[in-house]
């Protein structure tokens, strides 16, 4: 989400579509699944498993898997941020050019006002 909001779609959004769950949404993919994060969350995490079964099965062994799984969440960003965004590099997703920058809008207004 963090790629796909920062990078891919330069922090622009169709507001009304984010809460439409229908094919008509600039946010709907094939079925609802968005297949590119889907793959990017499985290469996101899939480096944790063995560090997550080896912290469920004895809680007191360290080794590096369970090093490794003590920092999954900055690793774990780390990768699917990079992996969504080689995927969208790829295959770029539909309609990544619709919506606009509220957060300029924002910062315009503040600006206008001060």
């Amino acid at each position: 989400m963090l790629c796909d909001y920062l990078v891919i779609r330069k922090r622009k959004l169709k507001v009304e579509d984010l809460y439409n769950g229908t094919p008509s949404s600039i946010y709907w993919y094939h079925n609802g699944f968005h297949w590119r994060a889907i793959v990017a969350f499985v290469l996101g995490a899939w480096p944790f498993c063995p560090g997550f079964i080896m912290s469920l099965v004895n809680p007191t062994r360290v080794n590096n898997w369970t090093k490794l799984f003590n920092i999954s969440f900055l690793v774990g960003v780390s990768l699917g941020f990079v992996s969504f965004l080689l995927i969208c590099l790829a295959s770029p997703p539909p309609y990544t050019d619709q919506g606009l920058d509220y957060l300029a809008s924002c910062h315009l207004l503040y600006l206008n006002l001060g």
